[in-house]
C-alpha cells in the first residue's frame, strides 16, 4: 500500500505539476517559501516551539517555519524529495531534520507543539485517510497543541479553469474532470492519444475534495475547535485548531 502510494504522488507530480517548483534553487522554489513565512507568521504566537511538517515534499514549508523560529521536523513519502530536502539543509545551513516516512504508518515518539498539513498534502487524502491519520497525530501533539491545515476549494479552480496543471508536458493534452460521487472524488483523465472517436489513450489521477464545514466537523468528533480561520488568494484557506485534552460529547 505504502510503495502504491508512492507511486501515485510521484506520477502526479511528474505529470499534472511541475517538479521543479518543489525544488532548491528554483525562483518559485523560494516564492513558496516566502509566501508560507508570510501566511504563517501572522499565527506564530500559537505554534509553540518544536513543529512537524507533514507531506513537506522538498521542504519549501518546513524552510519557511524554521524561519519563524520553529524546531522543525519534516516528513514525506517521496524518496526523491525527502533526499532534495536534505540536500538543501546541508547547502543552507539548516537545523530542520527531515524523515522518509507515510503519515499513514507514521512512527514518531516525540511531541510536537503543532503539527502542519500544508499546500497540496490534503488533496491526496481521503475522508477515510485523514480520520485515521487525525487519530495517529492525536498520539503526537502536545496537549493544547495546534494543526495547522492549509488547503484549497478545489471546485472553484475547476469552474475557473485555474486547476493548478503547469506542466507544459500536457499543455497540448486534452483534459478532462469527472465526479464520483461515492468518494468525493475529482476524476482528472489526460488524454495522451485518440484512438478512435470513443477510445482513448490516457492517464487517470484523482484528487479528494475538502470544504472548511467537511474539515471543521471531522475535527470536531476528534477534539479540535476551530481557532482561526483565514481565506487567502488563490482559492486558499488557512485553519488553526487547538487540541484538548478531553473529546466533547
Amino acid at each position: 500500500m505504502k510503495k502504491e502510494r508512492e507511486r501515485n504522488l510521484k506520477k502526479f507530480y511528474r505529470k499534472l505539476d511541475d517538479i521543479q517548483l518543489y525544488i532548491f534553487g528554483h525562483s518559485i522554489f523560494e516564492y513558496r517559501m516566502k509566501e508560507f513565512e508570510e501566511i504563517l507568521s501572522r499565527h506564530k504566537e500559537l505554534f509553540g516551539k518544536v513543529a512537524l511538517d507533514v507531506g513537506c515534499g522538498g521542504g519549501a514549508s518546513t524552510f519557511a517555519l524554521e524561519r519563524l523560529g520553529l524546531k522543525v521536523t519534516g516528513i514525506d513519502i517521496q524518496k526523491d524529495m525527502v533526499n532534495r530536502a536534505k540536500k538543501t539543509a546541508r547547502e543552507i545551513c539548516s537545523d530542520a531534520s527531515f524523515i522518509l516516512m507515510d503519515i499513514h504508518e507514521v512512527d514518531i515518539k516525540e511531541k510536537f507543539d503543532s503539527i502542519f498539513i500544508l499546500g497540496n498534502t490534503l488533496i491526496h487524502m481521503s475522508l477515510e485517510d485523514f480520520v485515521n491519520i487525525i487519530k495517529k497525530i492525536n498520539n503526537m501533539i502536545q496537549g493544547n497543541g495546534v494543526l495547522v491545515v492549509h488547503y484549497f476549494d478545489v471546485i472553484r479552480d475547476i469552474i475557473n479553469q485555474e486547476l493548478f496543471i503547469k506542466s507544459p508536458k500536457i499543455a497540448d493534452k486534452r483534459v478532462e474532470f469527472s465526479y464520483d460521487l461515492e468518494k468525493g472524488a475529482i476524476n482528472i483523465m489526460v488524454i495522451e492519444r485518440e484512438l478512435r472517436e470513443d477510445l482513448y489513450e490516457a492517464e487517470r489521477f484523482s484528487i479528494y475534495i475538502w470544504s472548511p464545514w467537511i474539515l471543521e466537523n471531522i475535527m470536531k468528533d476528534n477534539g479540535y475547535k476551530l481557532e482561526v480561520r483565514e481565506y487567502l488568494p488563490n482559492c486558499g484557506i488557512l485553519d488553526i485548531y487547538k487540541k484538548y485534552n478531553k473529546l466533547r460529547n
